[in-house]
């Protein structure tokens, strides 16, 4: 049972209504620009694919410094930076593994060393055009060119656009290593690194597992950088939605994939990153509980344990995570099947019962029934009310079902209108399911671009209704129901 997307939407012309559609989760100044496709552009991944021009560095003990070239800036070859490290045994050729930094870091040493200390070879890349003391003067964009309005002639430009490539080259430089099994490279991305990782492995099909810790897609949407998507002028957010979001790319992958976070991240809304692992198209692994601290989980006791086992089982033949199949709701009692190949130390019912921002919402925890292949609980009669139910097996690991909101009895998946009547007034009423109690705002725009909003919904009931003046002018009238609490 996915979460809700969040908005719908209809066209209307004249008072008329002309043709609803839904709006999977996608804000609707995307409308008119090309549908994600999975394909790969604007990257050319034939030649991202070929081996870079390599310069080795200095080491230090096992780390090495390397430079390695990318795709052209501002009209000049550029390099990336990055620390290199192989495990110190002879058991050769090594799986391998690219590691994407989030905002604001670069290339750790220390983060390589890890996972060579592990049996990984590994690469940990700077992606703001940064060396081992300070700016390149052949680096890609910098880390304040991350977010600027651009145009169509302008996205290889981009910082995003270096990014990914810079992830993909990274990729090339693993496989063409003499003690690297290039039929085994993994990408772990932490935090907006996640969201480049994703990009760049949906459109590589040489990657054969992804590990997305915080962040992954749909970042115009809820993030701590959706507003300085917001703040581009609107041609640029309609490019970005479709070249640098990672939901546009998601469902073209082929490798396996494991999303890991907290319900309560205070950077990425645990909805937006469920609904970007529910795009994978073989079934994503999800790891998120009511916490998990942001940050450099390799550094944090525990925080890293799905995202190791995950690694090693598709990557080294290791055991694998425990997985958890779908919330099934048969009036107040939840259930959901489970595979584990360790024994299960205890499993659970999270759920919350306030609204707002997901950082500030505070989770309970009940234990839930475990019987015959199957962990069951019962909800509680509060609400409004979100939850979802976990698993804990005795290696430590954690994995979850989606969030998935209380939309009554009927248990509804998605926000849409559900009728929309004419008045003799020239008005219309639009009607529609909403998760119970959730505030829901309705906008208006003429040019999908800039939107105004006309009233919300709070009403403690599982329905919303509006009622709209006739549009003032003879033109196309665009109309949007958010749920600002999902």
């Amino acid at each position: 049972m996915a979460g809700p997307p969040y908005i719908a939407s209809l066209l209307v012309r004249r008072a008329l209504l002309i043709s609803p559609w839904l709006v999977a989760g996608a804000l609707l100044w995307i409308v008119g620009v090309l549908a994600a496709d999975g394909g790969t552009w604007p990257w050319n991944i034939q030649s991202l694919e070929q081996t870079p021009d390599v310069a080795w560095g200095p080491a230090t003990g096992r780390v090495q410094q390397v430079f390695y070239s990318s795709v052209p800036y501002q009209g000049h070859p550029t390099r990336v930076f990055a620390y290199y490290a192989e495990p110190t045994n002879d058991s050769a050729p090594f799986p391998a593994v690219a590691l994407v930094h989030g905002a604001g870091r670069g290339a750790n040493a220390d983060w390589a060393l890890y996972w060579a200390d592990r049996g990984y070879v590994a690469l940990s890349m700077d992606l703001n055009g940064d060396g081992p003391d300070g700016r390149l003067p052949d680096g890609g964009p910098g880390l304040a060119d991350r977010f600027r309005s651009f145009t169509a002639e302008e996205i290889d430009q981009q910082w995003m656009y270096h990014a990914v490539a810079a992830v993909i080259r990274g990729c090339s430089l693993l496989a063409s290593r003499p003690r690297v099994d290039a039929t085994r490279i993994g990408v772990h991305g932490l935090s907006l690194g996640g969201c480049v990782a994703a990009i760049a492995a949906s459109i590589d099909h040489r990657p054969q597992a992804a590990a997305l810790v915080f962040g992954a897609g749909y970042l115009q949407e809820g993030s701590f950088v959706a507003d300085l998507i917001q703040s581009l002028d609107c041609e640029s957010r309609r490019f970005w939605a479709r070249c640098f979001d990672a939901a546009s790319y998601l469902t073209g992958s082929t490798c396996r994939w494991l999303f890991a976070s907290g319900a309560s991240d205070p950077f990425f809304p645990p909805t937006g990153f469920i609904r970007s692992a529910a795009l994978v198209p073989m079934g994503a692994e999800l790891s998120v509980p009511p916490l998990r601290v942001h940050g450099y989980v390799h550094t944090i006791p525990g925080a890293d344990i799905e995202i190791n086992r995950f690694m090693d089982h598709w990557l080294k033949g290791g055991l694998p995570l425990p997985r958890l199949g779908p919330i099934v709701r048969e009036g107040a009692c939840v259930s959901a099947w489970f595979i584990s190949p360790l024994a299960v130390e205890y499993a659970a019912l999270n759920y919350t019962t306030n609204l707002g921002a997901w950082n500030q919402r505070t989770w309970q925890s009940v234990p839930a029934q475990i019987a015959d292949g199957n962990i069951r609980a019962f909800l509680p009669p509060d609400r409004p009310l979100s939850f979802f139910l976990s698993l804990a097996d005795s290696g430590g690991a954690v994995v979850t079902t989606p969030i998935v909101a209380d939309w009554g009895e009927e248990q509804e998946q998605v926000l849409h209108v559900t009728a929309c009547l004419s008045h003799p007034n020239g008005g219309l009423e639009i009607q529609g399911p909403k998760p119970w109690a959730h505030r829901v705002v309705l906008s208006s725009t003429t040019n999908l671009c800039q939107w105004s909003d006309w009233a919300t919904n709070d009403t403690s009931d599982t329905r919303f209704q509006f009622a709209v003046p006739a549009p003032s002018t003879d033109g196309v009238m665009f109309y949007r129901v958010r749920d600002i609490d999902w």
